[in-house]
């Protein structure tokens, strides 16, 4: 059976601490929650979900976990179809992105 593996380790995002004037006064390194953020984006109310829908997200959702999921072929689509839906993604969000849609396919045994 063949899965779409996706690295769930968080990864180095930087926040600016900036003055009144828009000076950078400090850059402070926090660690990119990738699977809580993919989690969310899935159960948004901002994806105008159907109730089936929803329930498939949740069970997207459920997978996500660790510092790696295997999904589906199934599942790995609707986590896609949720970046068709949803606007409003910045640059911290970029490699989150990436990691799903380029996803590599591997062998996974049977259960």
């Amino acid at each position: 059976m063949k899965a779409r593996r996706i690295d769930l380790q968080p990864y180095p995002r930087t926040s600016d601490v900036i003055d009144a004037s828009g000076k950078v006064l400090e850059r402070k390194g926090e660690p990119y929650p990738v699977a809580l953020n993919l989690r969310r984006w899935l159960l948004a109310p901002a994806r105008n979900a159907t109730g089936e829908q929803i329930v498939a997200a949740w069970d997207v959702a459920e997978q996500l976990d660790g510092d790696a999921a295997l999904l589906p072929e199934a599942d790995w689509q609707t986590l896609c179809q949720m970046f068709k839906e949803l606007r409003g993604f910045g640059g911290d969000d970029v490699q989150t992105i990436l990691r799903v849609l380029r996803a590599p396919e591997v062998e996974v045994g049977e259960k």
